[in-house]
């Protein structure tokens, strides 16, 4: 096994560097961002000597919670080294949390990890056409709000369609060959740089959220993949995820807020923004979803992934849903490397076998 720390810093540019943190807002200015890689040696073949992945391994991209006021511990190397030991390589992305995290920028280093994935896929034995996501709670709310996303000048990436260099560090749009962090708006297709996403409020007979998303119809051609299919990104994984942060607000607005239960949250969760929620953004151009959840979550009601599920589902996307009895939020793959000192349910835990069979299923690896 190799594992490789890389920091963003260099990946997402100065702009991002240059950018003020609300100091009004909780956290430690300055947190920087990383991703650790841990892959499989290239040289690891069956007994027959036949490499079972000749194009390279999938990746699955881990993102830990921690209400983006840190990055989980427990939801980063128990959850990598069990799709670790099921074959795939895995990187674990340590976003900007705190103060650090206004949006959109725990959204561009998940970019910024993605291009240095596939800038360096070949080295690292991977195939940068077959990558999952699979985010917890807070770090369930980035990939959703990512995985999600048509196209936004944030993400400082160049991702043609149809081109053999699309996403794989090559400016498209442009035309030319260069890194993709010199680019600052996304190609989806046919050569245009836009940014095509609507917000407007949602049926109020929906009881499902407060919002919806609504793309152009002249444009819904060119976004079904969106910016996550041009990335590689087949799937998405989410453990009791922030899907509606809109909904949570009210769904606390007569206690003491939120941070009385889960404690303090970064300026990502604290400043609302419809366009970083997944319940605005899901369409058709979600990628296929696997959510796992528990009846007595005491920070993010079951329900409200529940209806998630369920408004993926009515746009067509192929969704599981999982949702064990009970269980605390936070469980990771609860067992004793993720729950020390601590009760949990250990069915809870079945959720990685289930997640496991899924992914074999997407990548067709039966």
């Amino acid at each position: 096994m190799i594992r490789t720390v890389m920091p963003l810093d260099d990946v997402v540019g100065a702009s991002a560097r240059a950018h003020k943190p609300a100091t009004s807002l909780p956290g430690a200015p300055g947190t920087a961002a990383s991703v650790e890689i841990l892959s499989w040696d290239r040289e690891l073949v069956s007994k027959s000597g036949t490499p079972q992945w000749p194009g390279g391994r999938p990746m699955v991209v881990v993102i830990p919670g921690g209400s983006y006021q840190y990055c989980s511990p427990r939801e980063a190397d128990p959850v990598a080294l069990r799709f670790l030991a099921a074959g795939y390589n895995v990187a674990v992305l340590r976003y900007r949390v705190g103060a650090d995290s206004r949006y959109p920028l725990p959204l561009r280093d998940l970019a910024a990890a993605l291009v240095v994935i596939r800038e360096n896929a070949e080295e690292l034995g991977t195939d940068p056409e077959r990558i999952v996501l699979c985010g917890f709670s807070a770090g369930g709310h980035l990939a959703a709000t990512f995985a999600s996303t048509v196209a936004a000048d944030w993400a400082g990436v160049g991702a043609g369609r149809g081109g053999e260099g699309a996403g794989r560090g090559e400016c498209d749009a442009a035309h030319t060959s260069g890194p993709v962090r010199s680019s600052r708006e996304v190609d989806i297709g046919g050569g245009e740089l836009v940014q095509t996403r609507r917000i407007v409020p949602a049926d109020p007979s929906d009881s499902t959220t407060g919002w919806t998303a609504e793309l152009a119809s002249a444009d819904r051609v060119h976004t079904q993949g969106g910016l996550a299919a041009h990335l590689g990104i087949l799937g998405v994984i989410l453990g009791y995820p922030v899907v509606d942060f809109h909904a949570l607000e009210e769904y606390y607005q007569h206690s003491d807020g939120l941070e009385s239960t889960s404690g303090r949250v970064g300026a990502m969760l604290a400043d609302y923004r419809p366009e970083a929620d997944p319940a605005v953004l899901a369409g058709p151009h979600t990628p296929p979803t696997f959510i796992f959840t528990t009846g007595t979550d005491e920070i993010i009601p079951a329900v409200h992934t529940m209806n998630y599920a369920r408004r993926l589902a009515d746009y067509g996307v192929p969704v599981e849903l999982h949702v064990y009895s009970s269980g605390l939020h936070g469980l990771s793959v609860a067992d004793a490397t993720a729950c020390v000192e601590e009760d949990y349910p250990a069915r809870v835990g079945g959720w990685i076998e289930a997640a496991l069979a899924w992914v074999s299923e997407l990548f067709s690896l039966r």
